[in-house]
């Protein structure tokens, strides 16, 4: 399972660094799990 950080997530989010973007998409929208922590959705909003 992969354990999802804040900057991961906002790269996903405002797609302002296409190669980090990409990567964070590669990592939503494969095959292994994904969990975010609480406190990493509280620091993204």
């Amino acid at each position: 399972m992969i354990a999802l950080d804040s900057n991961i997530l906002a790269r996903y989010l405002l797609n302002d660094s296409l190669a980090q973007a990409d990567i964070a998409k590669m990592l939503l929208h494969g095959t292994e799990p994904c969990t975010a922590p609480i406190t990493v959705l509280l620091e993204l909003v």
